[in-house]
């Protein structure tokens, strides 16, 4: 254990310095990459596996946006970790963080241009020691660019810079939540930290009570419940003003999918 956390912490030194990775292209686009974490508690999703080691890696245009489009259909297949021994890993998991709100109200959704994007990738099986000497792998056409981990920035100085003061999550938020075992009422109270409870109502009367904790720098929810027949419950939200939008899927042991949607005001 004591050497497995001094590889973290070595790994960690190594890969969160300053890189020095240009720009890659790929589909008409220069992109760059952003290591965001290769610890899974900073993943914050839910059920996270547990026998294998992870990489995030975020990819942010040069300038203007990427059409989520070109990114679902084309990214998986495009862009892979290569470890120091050749092996090929394909990214688990594309990740979006930006949504569109309706005029006038309703559900949020996916913005068909997204600013950014997450490479979530899984190494079944081993351990953070593998990420050593390993490349992202960005294929262009017949062209194969990589960049070494140990050269991606975990910043970049020419992304725009973030606000200073973010909105905060702490308070009470009150809202309609839609699914297929609704519709509720949804209650959420949420500390300092992220940490809270959401209360769901029917007519007034609570019917269900959830921990819950949120990662703001990643913009996931992670959602402490257990039930016969759920393999695990993924869910992201997004914070515009007194709003607070969020998305929760479900998903069982059977196969099949529960999506819940619910649109909070701060109180």
């Amino acid at each position: 254990m004591k050497r497995l956390a001094a590889l973290i912490l070595a790994l960690c030194l190594a890969l969160c310095a300053v890189g020095t990775a240009e720009a890659v292209q790929w589909r008409d686009y220069a992109l760059n990459a952003i290591w965001l974490t290769s610890d899974p508690a900073d993943i914050n999703i839910p059920n996270l596996r547990t026998d294998g080691a992870f990489a995030l890696i975020r990819m942010q245009p040069d300038e203007g946006t990427v059409a989520y489009d070109t990114i679902n259909t084309y990214a998986g297949d495009d862009m892979k970790l290569i470890l120091s021994d050749s092996t090929e890993v394909p990214a688990a998991s594309l990740m979006y963080h930006k949504l569109i709100q309706p005029e006038g109200g309703g559900f949020p959704k996916m913005d068909p241009e997204q600013d950014n994007f997450d490479l979530l990738f899984f190494l079944e099986g081993k351990d953070v020691s593998a990420l050593e000497g390993a490349a992202l792998q960005v294929t262009d056409g017949d062209a194969a660019q990589r960049i070494p981990l140990a050269d991606i920035p975990a910043t970049l100085e020419a992304a725009p810079a973030e606000p200073e003061a973010k909105p905060t999550l702490a308070g009470t938020w009150k809202g309609p939540c839609k699914g297929p075992n609704g519709p509720f009422d949804m209650v959420a109270e949420i500390d300092e930290n992220g940490n809270g409870i959401m209360t769901f109502l029917q007519k007034g009367n609570p019917v269900m009570m959830l921990p819950c904790s949120f990662n703001q720098s990643l913009n996931r929810l992670s959602i402490n419940f257990k039930a016969n027949g759920l393999d695990r419950i993924d869910a992201d939200y997004t914070l515009s003003g007194d709003t607070l939008s969020i998305t929760m899927d479900e998903y069982f042991t059977g196969g099949g999918k529960y999506t819940y949607t619910a649109e909070c005001e701060r109180q």
